[in-house]
This record gives C-alpha cells, structure tokens and sequence, in this order.
C-alpha cells in the first residue's frame, strides 16, 4: 500500500510540472490533503518496533498521571495537544489522524503565504510543490521518527511566510509555537528576524549569530537536566553530506544571470538561504553529537524545499529545472533513507 502511495505521489507532482491543474484553492486543498492523509496513515497504523518515538507519543499521550520531566515540560505544547486529543477519541489512529489534518492546515498555509512573498505566479503553477514535498526526505522522516520536529518546521514555515506578508502579530505566534514544539526553532531565530523585516534588524541577527556557538557549546556541555540533550557521535557522513548541498544551493542561487528574472524577493530569498547555511555552519562545527547536526540539517532542509520550489519560476526553461530540482531532492530518499520506502 505504501508503494502505491509513494508511486501516486510521484506520478501526480511530475504530471503537475507539465500540467498544472487549473483548481480552486479549496478543491486543491482537499486533493493534497487526501494524498497525505494516505501517506501518514500508510506509515503511522502499522506498529512495529515499540521503542520508536511514535509508540514513545503515543504511550505518553495515554498515561493518566502525565510524568512531568524536564524533557517534556520545555516543550509543552506537543504533548499538551497529543494528551488533550487522545483524551477525547481514546483511539491511536484517530489521534494521529487529527494531528496530521492540523499538520496539513499548517503547512498549506505556509506554502501560500511563503508563495505571495517569493513568487508572484498563481499558486496552480506551483502546485506540484506541494506533492512533492510529501516525497520529501524531511517529511518521511518527520512521519517516521521526528514528528515533533517536523510539526515545530511547519509551524516555523508558516511564521515565515506570515512575516512576509507583513502580519507580524500572527508570525509572532506561530514562532512562539513552534519552540514549544520543538526546542531546535531557537537555533532559527535570525531567519524569523530577517523575515520581519524591521527597523535595525540587522544587529538583532548578528548578535543572535555571535551568541550561537556559546549557546550550543553551553547546552552540550551542561549537566542542566533542562537543557541536555541526547548525544550520538558516529561517522559524519550525512551531517557532511547536508552542508556540502546547503552550499551547492548557494551557489546555484547567486550564480549571476541563471534566473531569468529578479526581484527585490528574490534578492532577499537568496540572502535567507545564506543565513540559513551560515546557521547550520555554525552548528556543525559547535555541536559534537552527529545525530544533532543532521537534525538540524532535516530542519534546514524542511524550510528550504518551500522557497526554492518557488524559486524556480523566476528560471528560464523552469518547468525543466523543476523537474530536475524534484529528482534532485529525491536522492535522499534513495540513498540514505531507503529504508522508508519499505
């Protein structure tokens, strides 16, 4: 079932790069939502190893006395909603399901709201980003084990694309959501400041940038029952693997005269990816545990497949550098995450 899944997902995203479906929003909505619903649940119903994080959630969720630890009390939003959910419907399956029709409001909003700033083409030629964003390492892996983080990635999606838009009040919330979902949202804070687009913001980033590494450094080394984190140091070929595709991107993004046409968004498009980069540069270098530099990396990466999609309608020959772009972030996928195709 997940095979055909995977399979519809693909054959649907390419026949959007040539075709875009001319649909209203909501009709557009509800075909995307019944692809991920399908997806999500193919994934999440099957239980297999009990000592995943999902089996994790879920037994948290289930608890009727909640075990009040410092790993659970600094992101409280998470497992406020699972256990308020669950309380209500008692069943494993429909908890998730409702999750994940939250998930997908969010993260079509994002996508529209991040559109009206990137791109000024009307969101059916952009559709197919949205399918293949289901095909998308960050996705698969946030269904399979980093739920927490990917709700904390779509959540701080949808800030970005609100502050934007210029409506700083609702940005503001989402930010603050999406740390109360996943911690890891802080390491990001320059790219919401940018965002904003306000007066002296430009300090506000560098600081933030300058006090990073310390910060890292101090988490990683403390004893603070708060703050630690669990630490995995194993060869880093994937964390490697990351930077070197954040930097490929960079140059592909400046590289003069390879978009047709150029804004004062697209300007700004390419200076966020470059703090995004120099944000996972600093953590590559400040973080020791490998297992939390590629997760900072799923985080980059979950934020970045947005934009670009975006992005390329501003290229010449762009439904061709769509398709190309859409292979391109499937390599994940085939290589190191190969096995979620099973």
């Amino acid at each position: 079932m997940k095979q055909s899944i995977y399979l519809s997902i693909y054959l649907m995203t390419v026949y959007l790069i040539f075709k875009p479906i001319k649909l209203h929003k909501k009709y557009f909505f509800i075909l995307w939502y019944i692809a991920l619903i399908l997806l999500t649940y193919a994934i999440q119903s099957v239980v297999g190893n009990y000592d995943t994080d999902l089996e994790k959630y879920m037994l948290l969720f289930q608890l009727e006395d909640f075990v009040w630890t410092p790993q659970y009390v600094r992101e409280p939003l998470f497992w406020f909603l699972g256990r308020f959910v669950y309380s209500i419907v008692n069943d494993r399956n429909i908890t998730f399901f409702i999750l994940n029709s939250m998930l997908a409001v969010v993260l079509y909003k994002g996508f529209t709201s991040n559109l009206n700033w990137i791109s000024k083409k009307n969101d059916d030629t952009v559709g197919y980003v949205l399918f293949g964003y289901l095909l998308f390492f960050p996705f698969l892996v946030g269904m399979h084990a980093l739920y927490r983080q990917f709700f904390s990635m779509a959540l701080f999606i949808c800030a970005v694309g609100y502050a934007g838009n210029h409506k700083l009040f609702k940005a503001s919330v989402l930010f603050l959501f999406s740390v109360l979902f996943h911690n890891m949202a802080i390491l990001f804070t320059p790219l919401f400041v940018f965002a904003l687009r306000r007066a002296r913001s430009g300090w506000i980033i560098v600081l933030n940038l300058l006090i990073l590494p310390f910060a890292l450094q101090m988490t990683e080394s403390s004893d603070n029952e708060f703050l630690v984190r669990h630490s995995i140091n194993y060869l880093p070929y994937l964390a490697i693997a990351f930077f070197v595709v954040l930097c490929f991107i960079l140059v592909v993004m400046f590289a003069p005269n390879l978009a047709g046409k150029s804004n004062k968004d697209t300007v700004r498009l390419k200076y966020f990816m470059l703090l995004l980069t120099l944000i996972y540069l600093i953590s590559f270098f400040s973080i020791d545990s490998n297992l939390t530099i590629e997760r900072v990396g799923i985080y980059c990466f979950g934020i970045t497949f947005f934009l670009l999609g975006c992005y390329m309608e501003y290229f010449s020959q762009k439904n061709a550098f769509k398709l190309f772009f859409f292979h391109l972030s499937l390599i994940p996928l085939l290589t190191f995450y190969n096995s979620l195709l099973q």
